[in-house]
């Protein structure tokens, strides 16, 4: 509820005073911009702003504004002759105040939670089968994927298509060369390297990609039961602000120089694919923190984008880096078992296998993966949010 409110600086804010004495400052360009009538919004399930930019008075001023309704209502009007009225309490929910504007981006992205190999010990995990039928419980997934960028979802069926079915129950699959599902077995004639017995070093998948797969889901239907074949997960945030504070000539390299990055095969249709993206290892956010990590031995290209005398150390920076990765300290190693589905941040962890490292194996090892794309993620996490946590952001759902 609204104390008082008054125009303030020739009508260029508004100042609301709060009950709990506290106030608050708001433009009067971003209040005209924001006014919710009938003549500047459309009403219904497609709400969105109808006064277009070009008609938008940016040096505009409030002429009047008074409380109305024993304080339930902020009515006002603008030097463009325009009247319009506000909620005090829509209008404290997106106040320019930091402690709202830090609420807001927890609703864009939940923090971080960085990790290390102490995270084995309690790895995030839940029964795959609550996932599929407990909003909840889907909620909670979704959550430790945005702050651990992992989960482990136990006893799924040990049968194809339960990939496509967790795809579904939050979004839709994110389609590559390779198809929608993918399946991981060891293959005679392989068009991966991760249809060999051979170590796959840790990585990415899709560098190649301007907008690589943001999620990547694999489900563990027959596990190799000879020695070997251990998953491998580390955690590029945590990683790459660790190197940033040990060797920040190593960390300049890997977010500057480019890499040509490419897939050049024959995908699983039967068509040749010329994938190809020059971009750097790390890719840093507006805040400098990491946006997308592009780590991969196998499909960086012989051509090299760079000034000659930033290779040799882009290559000490880049081996740095990879030792990290592998450091007891940051890496998990985990044999996962027959119905285990682990889905991870693919721009942000880094993911390999150790050898199958007894003979005969073809065929004893078979996983079915697939991908998501964040945005379609995080769109899932909000709408759960408003529907379980009483539409926190007011949008009805």
């Amino acid at each position: 509820m609204a104390r008082r409110v008054s125009a303030t600086d020739g009508g260029r804010r508004v100042l609301l005073q709060w009950a709990d004495g506290t106030t608050s400052a708001f433009p009067a360009v971003w209040l005209r911009d924001n006014c919710h009538c009938a003549q500047c919004f459309t009403s219904g399930a497609i709400h969105v702003r109808t006064l277009l930019m070009e008609h938008l008075d940016v040096d505009c001023t409030v002429q009047e504004v008074k409380l109305e309704q024993e304080g339930a209502e902020v009515a006002m009007r603008w030097s463009d002759g325009h009247a319009g009225t506000f909620s005090p309490g829509w209008l404290r929910q997106r106040a320019f105040e930091p402690a709202q504007r830090a609420a807001r981006g927890v609703v864009c992205r939940p923090t971080l939670q960085p990790w290390d190999a102490a995270l084995a010990a309690d790895l995030p995990r839940l029964p795959f089968v609550r996932v599929m039928q407990e909003d909840a419980a889907l909620l909670e997934a979704l959550l430790h994927l945005e702050r651990y960028g992992l989960v482990l979802l136990e006893e799924a069926p040990a049968q194809p298509g339960h990939v496509r079915r967790l795809c579904e129950r939050i979004a839709f699959m994110r389609t590559t060369h390779f198809g929608e599902e993918f399946t991981v077995r060891v293959k005679v004639d392989p068009t991966s390297i991760a249809y060999t017995a051979r170590n796959i070093e840790i990585h990415t998948d899709a560098c190649y990609y301007d907008y690589m797969p943001g999620l990547q889901i694999l489900h563990f239907i027959v596990q190799y039961e000879g020695k070997g074949g251990e998953t491998q997960l580390a955690d590029g945030a945590q990683i790459c602000r660790d190197l940033r504070q040990q060797d920040p000539d190593a960390f300049q390299l890997l977010t500057t120089v480019k890499v040509d990055f490419k897939n050049v095969t024959m995908g699983e249709n039967g068509k040749h694919h010329f994938k190809l993206l020059q971009a750097p290892v790390i890719t840093l956010d507006s805040e400098g923190e990491l946006q997308c990590l592009r780590f991969t031995t196998s499909q960086r290209d012989s051509y090299f984008s760079a000034p000659i005398e930033q290779i040799e150390p882009w290559y000490k920076a880049m081996k740095k880096l990879l030792n990290m990765f592998y450091d007891d300290k940051y890496i998990i190693k985990r044999k996962m078992k027959e119905g285990d589905m682990i889905v991870f941040d693919n721009v942000r962890l880094v993911h390999g296998r150790e050898p199958l490292l007894e003979g005969g194996c073809v065929g004893e090892r078979h996983l079915e993966g697939g991908y998501l794309d964040w945005d379609e993620v995080r769109s899932r996490r909000r709408v759960l949010q408003e529907r379980l946590q009483g539409n926190p952001s007011g949008y009805g759902f």
